[in-house]
């Protein structure tokens, strides 16, 4: 996170985008698909990446809901344009994958389809 400090110190006009869902959903994703113990994937607290963002100097800001998009995208085009830089927070669903997304990681990795998983570990060294 040190980046957005030294982008506010250099007044760099630029906008990160954080996808937050509360959890390492692919990889909780992928422990699902495979039958496992969901293990360290979920977080019961979840830093405001918008107020990380605004104590270091950016604009923060928070989208919860897909009418909020438009007007948070605009307010951080026009700090960027004054040099200013921002970070906006997107709360998504944890698993909210389009099917052609999961179907191909499906078919190129063989996820939660029988046989393939413990064929995948033998070829990756992984226990199993």
């Amino acid at each position: 996170m040190m980046e957005l400090a030294t982008a506010a110190e250099q007044n760099c006009g630029i906008t990160w985008i954080v996808l937050n869902n509360q959890a390492l959903g692919w990889p909780q994703y992928i422990q699902g698909l495979e039958g496992q113990a969901t293990a360290g994937t979920e977080f019961k607290v979840s830093p405001d990446f918008a107020k990380l963002a605004e104590t270091q100097g950016c604009v923060g800001l928070r989208v919860s809901k897909p009418e909020e998009i438009e007007g948070a995208l605009t307010r951080a085009l026009r700090a960027n344009r004054k040099g200013r830089p921002a970070l906006v927070e997107f709360r998504i669903a944890k698993h909210d994958y389009p099917a052609q997304f999961t179907r191909y990681h499906q078919e190129i990795w063989g996820l939660g389809l029988p046989g393939k998983a413990a064929k995948r570990r033998k070829a990756t060294g992984g226990g199993g």
